[in-house]
C-alpha cells in the first residue's frame, strides 16, 4: 500500500498536518525541529504513524540521544538513519535495542550528483547486509538518464525508496509511491518545502488517486 510522508521540519506546520485526515506517515525531522525531548511525545499524539529521522546535523546536538530515545518512546513505524550516521557511537549505542517492531531505512543521499547505476546497486547490498529492512536512495537529478537509472533501482530491489531531488525530476518522487516500498515524501504547504522538487501532500495525493487503480 502506498504511503505519502509528511515531513514535519518546523513546528509551524503542526496546525496544518491536523488538518489532514490520517496521514499515512509524518516525518520527524529532530534535526531541524527546534523542540525539546520533553515535548516529542506530546507532539507524537498528533498521529499514531511516524518515522523518526536521523542526520548527521542531529548528531552534533549535545541533546542527541535524549532526542532519540524519546522519539524512539513513542513506537514509530520507521528509524531512518542516514549512513554517515551508522557508525557513530550514538548510533551504535541505540541500534542492539532497538524494537524488532520499528522497521529500519538505511538512507543514501547525493546533493550533488546521481551516481553510476553499479555504484548505486552496490550501495544498495551494503547498506541491507548492514541490517537495513529498506533502503532509501535520494540523488540530485542532473540530466535525463538519472530517471532511468532510478527506475531500474526500483524496478530490482522492492524493499526501497528511490526518486530523485530536483525540479525537473518531480516525476520520480511521484513514481515512488508505485515500485518499490511505495512511500514518497511531500511537505504540507510549499513554503515549507525543505528539498529541490518536494510536492505538496495535496499534489501527492491527487497523484495517487489518479494512478492507483491503473497499478493494481
Amino acid at each position: 500500500m502506498a504511503k505519502i510522508c509528511l515531513v514535519l521540519s518546523s513546528m509551524e506546520e503542526i496546525p496544518l498536518i491536523k488538518q489532514i485526515k490520517n496521514p499515512d506517515l509524518i516525518e520527524l525531522r529532530l534535526d531541524l525541529l527546534h523542540i525539546s525531548a520533553e515535548e516529542i511525545p506530546e507532539l507524537m499524539k498528533i498521529s499514531n504513524h511516524w518515522m523518526i529521522s536521523i542526520r548527521e546535523k542531529l548528531i552534533d546536538n549535545p541533546n542527541a540521544e535524549k532526542l532519540i530515545l524519546n522519539s524512539l518512546s513513542q513506537h514509530p513505524n520507521y528509524l531512518d538513519i542516514d549512513e554517515n550516521c551508522l557508525k557513530k557511537a550514538l548510533i551504535k549505542n541505540i541500534l542492539p535495542n532497538l524494537s524488532p517492531t520499528i522497521k529500519r531505512i538505511y538512507s543514501y543521499h547525493n546533493f550533488e550528483f546521481t551516481p553510476e547505476i553499479a555504484f548505486l546497486e552496490q550501495k544498495i547490498e551494503n547498506l541491507f547486509h548492514s541490517g537495513a529492512d529498506i533502503v532509501k536512495i535520494a540523488c540530485l537529478g542532473t540530466k535525463k538518464e538519472d530517471i532511468c537509472t532510478i527506475k531500474k533501482l526500483n524496478e530490482k530491489f522492492p524493499k526501497l525508496i528511490a526518486f530523485l531531488m530536483g525540479e525537473n525530476f518531480i516525476q520520480t518522487r511521484y513514481e515512488a509511491l508505485l515500485k518499490g516500498e511505495k512511500i514518497s515524501y511531500a511537505c504540507v504547504h510549499e513554503r515549507y518545502k525543505i528539498a529541490q522538487g518536494q510536492p505538496t501532500y495535496q499534489k501527492m495525493k491527487d497523484y495517487l488517486e489518479l494512478n492507483t487503480n491503473k497499478h493494481e
